[in-house]
C-alpha cells in the first residue's frame, strides 16, 4: 500500500520516472516515422523502378534492407530502454501511490464476445514484429535481384563492370546489418544510454 507519508524526493523521482517513460514512448513512434520515410520511399522507388532497371532495383532493395534491418535494431533499443524505465516506475511507485499497474482488483474478466474484447498486446513488440517483417521482404528482394543479375551475367545482357559493382553493393549491404548490429550495441545497461 501507498504511504500517505511518501517523502517529497520519492514523488520527485517517481515524477521523473513517468517523465522519462512518457519521453521514451515518444521517442519510439518517433524512430518508427522517421525510418517508415526512408522504408516507403524505397517501396515506391523500387516499383516505379520496373523489371528494365534491375541495377536500379538491386540498388534500392539492397538499401531497403539496410533501413529495416536499422530500424527493427533501433525498435528492440527502445523497447529495452522503455522496459528499463517502465521497471524503475514499477518500483518507485510502491511508496507513492501503491500499485498501479497490476491485474484486474477484482480478478474479474471482461464480458461480451471475445472478438470485441480488448487483449493484452504490446503495440511496440508489434511494430518490432513488423520491422522483421519488413527486414525479411527487403531481403527476399535484394536475393530475387541478384539471382536475376547473376542469370543475365552470361547473357552479356548487363556491362560486367556495372553488374560487378552492384553486385558487390548487394554484398556490403548483406553484410553491413551484422556490423551494425555489432558496432551499435549498447555493452552497458545503466550508463551508456546513446541516442
Amino acid at each position: 500500500m501507498a504511504s500517505d507519508e511518501a517523502s517529497p524526493r520519492e514523488r520527485a523521482r517517481y515524477d521523473a520516472i513517468v517523465k522519462a517513460l512518457e519521453f521514451e514512448l515518444t521517442l519510439f513512434w518517433h524512430r518508427s516515422l522517421f525510418f517508415w520515410g526512408f522504408i516507403g520511399s524505397g517501396f515506391i522507388a523500387f516499383a516505379a523502378a520496373k523489371d528494365s532497371h534491375l541495377i536500379i532495383q538491386s540498388a534500392i532493395a539492397s538499401f531497403g534492407f539496410v533501413c529495416s534491418t536499422a530500424w527493427t535494431l533501433a525498435n528492440r533499443g527502445s523497447k529495452f530502454w522503455y522496459e528499463n524505465w517502465e521497471e524503475r516506475r514499477r518500483l518507485a511507485e510502491l511508496p507513492v501511490t501503491g500499485v498501479l499497474y497490476g491485474k484486474n482488483p477484482q480478478g474479474k474478466n471482461p464480458t461480451g464476445p471475445c472478438f470485441l474484447r480488448g487483449v493484452r498486446f504490446s503495440p511496440s513488440r508489434l511494430v518490432i514484429a513488423l520491422s522483421d517483417y519488413v527486414t525479411v521482404l527487403w531481403f527476399i528482394l535484394v536475393i530475387s535481384r541478384a539471382w536475376l543479375l547473376l542469370v543475365l551475367w552470361p547473357q552479356n545482357a548487363i556491362p560486367h563492370l556495372r553488374l560487378l559493382a552492384c553486385l558487390v553493393f548487394m554484398v556490403f549491404s548483406l553484410l553491413y546489418p551484422g556490423y551494425l548490429a555489432w558496432a551499435c550495441y549498447s555493452k552497458s545497461k545503466e550508463t551508456d544510454r546513446e541516442e
